[in-house]
């Protein structure tokens, strides 16, 4: 796609468009292979980003949708990304902004010792919190956690998972946790834990200034086969993930409206968590046979 004309954040806001404000984007939770990228305009009915590393010709464009931040996977690690980003305002599309730039980290995995690079907590949600732990060459993951507050508390071993992210539930407010994780390495041996990072749960917060506040109902609760989701706010772009008492992620898709399936989930007690933009719930389901 050809590029449109580039436009500094001073010419942008010299075109009308409903309530025009400065370009406010931006490059968030860098890691080593993934970067959250973000952009907010309140007059803008739609979202447009593209990237690139640095020094390449041909643009990665994202597409346009309602959701002002997209999540970047499979970069390569220690190298430099461009982004842009335009919005549709008013029956038009704002040219594309000038190029902000980052740079992803870089690990050198040793098979048998994993520092606490490219781990790391985000997203505080009400007794909850979402870690992961991104080291390129480990293919499953073991994760352990405890209060830090007080020095004779035991680890909580949580099982091997696939995933590199897994949310931490039935966590008290006001206390600081430590977390370490583990890999497996391609050889099939066990890595050493990491070293700790430590995050605190301090209620209602998030890392990446989300409006945690996105009240949604679970319909039926208990459930059997399917449910819903139902919510007054616009959900057109929202993704929803379903996690186990464990943590671990057990169904992960866009939510489009209509019944969501259960597949096969065994009974008991699973975390509804919600996303809609800057907008961030979680609900308690209990599924029964």
């Amino acid at each position: 796609m050809d590029a449109s004309p580039l436009l500094s954040t001073s010419e942008l806001n010299t075109l009308q468009c409903d309530t025009m404000v400065d370009m406010d984007f931006d490059a968030v939770f860098i890691r080593i292979t993934t970067a959250s990228i973000e952009n907010y305009v309140p007059a803008a009915d739609s979202y447009d980003f593209r990237y690139r590393a640095k020094g390449s010709a041909d643009w990665i464009d994202l597409g346009a949708n309602k959701n002002n931040s997209r999540l970047l996977s499979e970069l390569l690690p220690d190298t430099e990304y461009e982004f842009q980003t335009r919005y549709f305002c008013v029956e038009i599309f704002i040219p594309w902004s000038f190029s902000k730039c980052f740079k992803t980290r870089n690990f050198e995995f040793e098979c048998n010792r994993l520092t606490g690079e490219g781990l790391g907590s985000r997203d505080t949600l009400e007794n909850a919190q979402l870690v992961f732990c991104d080291h390129p060459g480990v293919r499953q993951h073991q994760f352990r956690y405890r209060c830090n507050d007080d020095p004779d508390t035991v680890w909580i071993h949580l099982p091997i998972i696939r995933e590199s992210e897994i949310l931490l539930t039935e966590l008290e407010p006001g206390k600081t946790y430590a977390l370490q994780c583990r890999g497996i390495c391609p050889e099939g041996e066990l890595s050493d834990w990491s070293q700790s990072i430590l995050f605190e749960i301090e209620g209602l917060t998030s890392g990446l200034k989300d409006d945690i506040n996105l009240p949604f109902t679970v319909y039926p609760n208990p459930v059997i086969e399917q449910f819903q989701v139902r919510t007054n706010l616009d959900l057109k772009d929202a993704w929803l993930e379903v996690f186990d008492q464990s943590g671990i992620k057990v169904i992960a898709q866009a939510l489009q409206g209509g019944d969501i399936t259960i597949g096969d989930l065994r009974p008991g007690m699973y975390n509804i968590r919600l996303r809609s933009g800057q907008h961030i719930g979680i609900q308690k389901v209990i599924v029964r046979d």
